[in-house]
């Protein structure tokens, strides 16, 4: 698709403000707390004199309503004062460099919370006795971070230094399961393989594995189905296979290392290794990968697109599983700047499913897919069937409908 121009709309403006606002436009009745509003007096922010409450991450809840920070950040050109670097490790340490003219950055390390209150949210750091060091208001687009000191109103845009622009190793990719998964009762068995450039891995295998261990996450068995292992953490490319580093999401805690080897053959690629003495084996059909070209680019999807309703009791999400019944429009948005995809559903007062995007290669099909990643356990990967510039056909390769199994969605957009 060499064609597909962009619609440059207010959701690509650098202001989160503008962004949000006009997501909150598009939710009808929406039950969202108001985002922060600049105070027209001092430049301070409505909400920051209200008490704020530790944000509790214990997955209950809407899940989407919020999504904390995790990484490291930077920004480009910071002025003296300003924050460089941000590091937020999964242990709850950071580490801050803030900019100085003339001279090396200030480093600060201690611990981190976040926290809620007025409608806002934000990022306590602590020294090492728990005294507060500052308090910030934190808005999160995609990969940008935003934050702010608490009583002002000026915001400073960081950006997640995840890999990104850099090139991406050569085993990354998305790799699943020919077929049923539900069909494979073999324990250890690899269902998916997920290796972003970002170092994120993703990793779903049939049966009870180490289950106890960081970054091992085993939903029950439920009728119908068999139990299954999620694995997720960060990796290392080895160059013909990788080293999987699980981590708990929580608490930062490592687990055992999981080395696998990737052997390619065609289109696909049959992945070995061992877990706690249980050995791994997928013969996997490569769906993506983020080494070569496509057609489609981020700039293509900018702006919002209408989902067409179909024949389902329930409309089918970009994330897998469903986003219930309602009368108001499924819509998706792109922003290629802070590479922010929403879905926002078509239910009143529902969260906006906002994640983090870009288009990688399929291995056949020249337009491309779009892959989206939200914080360490959420993924989806939709195929780019067909591309136009005011329509596009998807197909969902990657998603599960809340008990591990495959989701299989087609979905038709249209630009408004």
């Amino acid at each position: 698709m060499h064609n597909l121009a962009p619609v440059r709309s207010s959701l690509l403006s650098r202001s989160g403000h503008g962004r949000r606002a006009l997501l909150r436009a598009l939710i009808v009745a929406s039950a969202l707390a108001p985002a922060a509003c600049l105070d027209a007096d001092d430049g301070a922010v409505a909400g920051d004199d209200v008490a704020d409450v530790e944000l509790v991450e214990d997955g209950k809840g809407d899940a989407w309503a919020a999504l904390t920070p995790r990484g490291t950040y930077r920004a480009e050109a910071a002025a003296g004062g300003e924050i460089s670097t941000l590091t937020l490790a999964a242990d709850r340490t950071f580490r801050r460099e803030t900019a100085r003219a003339g001279g090396a950055p200030r480093v600060t390390q201690g611990r981190y919370k976040f926290t809620t209150g007025g409608g806002n949210h934000y990022l306590r750091l602590l020294d090492a006795s728990g005294a507060l060091l500052v308090r910030y208001g934190y808005e999160q687009q995609g990969r940008e971070l935003r934050l702010r000191v608490v009583g002002t109103g000026r915001w400073q845009a960081l950006l997640a230094d995840d890999g990104r622009d850099q090139p991406a190793p050569g085993s990354a990719g998305v790799y699943l399961l020919p077929g049923d998964a539900d069909q494979v009762d073999t324990d250890g068995a690899i269902l998916d393989l997920v290796l972003h450039p970002s170092q994120r891995f993703y990793l779903r295998a049939r049966g009870a594995l180490a289950c106890a261990s960081p970054g091992h996450l085993c939903p029950s068995a439920s009728a119908g189905r068999a139990a299954q292992t999620e694995v997720i953490g960060r990796w290392d490319d080895l160059g013909g296979g990788a080293r999987l580093h699980p981590i708990d999401p929580s608490t930062g805690e490592e687990g055992a290392a999981i080395r696998i080897s990737l052997v390619r053959q065609g289109g696909r690629v049959h992945v070995a290794g061992t877990a706690d003495g249980q050995a791994l084996r997928g013969d996997l059909a490569t769906a993506a990968v983020f080494t070569d070209g496509h057609e489609v680019t981020d700039d293509d999807l900018a702006g919002t697109w209408v989902v067409a309703p179909t024949d389902a009791a329930e409309a089918p999400s970009l994330w897998g599983g469903t986003l219930g019944a309602g009368d108001a429009p499924h819509r998706v948005t792109f922003d290629p700047v802070t590479s922010e995809l929403c879905e926002l559903p078509p239910r009143a007062g529902a969260s906006p499913r906002c994640g983090v995007f870009q288009v990688i290669a399929h291995r056949v099909e020249a337009e491309g897919v779009i892959y989206a990643y939200r914080g360490d356990t959420l993924v989806t990967a939709l195929k780019i069937t067909r591309a136009s510039a005011n329509q596009l056909t998807l197909r969902l390769g990657l998603g599960y409908d809340g008990v591990g199994g495959r989701v299989d969605a087609a979905f038709t957009l249209r630009r408004e």
